[in-house]
């Protein structure tokens, strides 16, 4: 059994290896990754929120020591035995990507839970439940309600030809998805995106004609990066929102 701190791997008491072992697998965490020396863990909502970075930030998040792990989507946010799997273990910094989610929205107590999205009522819990235990993570929310909302229209409509785009098709988003906006998605626009393979085509597309996610997405991971590159020893300290 190890632990890495700071790049460098120490032995820790023994205690329920299998346990911790099963939960790293489901997290998609290698032993490669546990023992590389990671300083920054981004979890996200799912694989395909992960097949999107790697596609075009993997070098990046390489580079700054950032692991990707999935969380299988929103109704596991609150999971937080995952965090404490990762700060306990890992001994790093811990950044959380939520699709639909405004964190000014959720911080802001005036709100009534209920107005807020499913994604946000469950950022709230989080962000509560872990002040109360006191601990820290940050935050990139994302206002579109998935990640395939970041890929290149063009490059959809070459693999679903009736694509209306991303206007239209979030001008009439229904309001509670959750998981199933993809399936949404297929049955009301014609946009198969519910595969890693149909994702896959339409990055493969992308990257072939040089072209880049959507603007809110391209501006929120660089700026990610950036604040790794300049903080290569973990988290910020306090519950950052971005």
């Amino acid at each position: 059994t190890v632990h890495v701190r700071n790049g460098k791997v120490e032995a820790v008491p023994d205690e329920p290896a299998s346990a911790r072992s099963a939960l790293a697998r489901d997290l998609g965490l290698t032993r490669g990754e546990l023992l590389a020396g990671v300083d920054h863990v981004l979890i996200v909502e799912g694989e395909h929120d992960r097949l999107v970075l790697e596609r075009f930030w993997g070098a990046e998040l390489r580079a700054t020591r950032v692991a990707v792990l999935r969380m299988h989507g929103t109704k596991q946010l609150l999971a937080t035995a995952e965090l404490d799997f990762v700060q306990r273990y890992l001994d790093v910094g811990v950044t959380v990507m939520i699709d639909h989610a405004s964190t000014a929205r959720v911080e802001d107590s005036r709100i009534p839970r209920k107005q807020l999205t499913p994604e946000e009522q469950k950022l709230r819990d989080l962000i509560a439940e872990l002040r109360r235990q006191g601990r820290t993570f940050d935050v990139i929310a994302l206002s579109r309600p998935d990640i395939v909302c970041y890929l290149d229209e063009d490059a959809v409509r070459r693999h679903h030809p009736s694509f209306a785009g991303w206007e239209t098709v979030l001008a009439e988003r229904p309001d509670r998805v959750d998981d199933r906006y993809k399936e949404w998605l297929y049955g009301r626009h014609h946009a198969d995106l519910r595969t890693v393979a149909a994702i896959t085509e339409v990055l493969r597309s992308m990257t072939d004609d040089g072209l880049f996610p959507g603007a809110e997405l391209y501006r929120k991971i660089n700026a990610f990066l950036a604040a790794r590159s300049s903080n290569t020893n973990g988290g910020s300290g306090a519950v950052a929102v971005t």
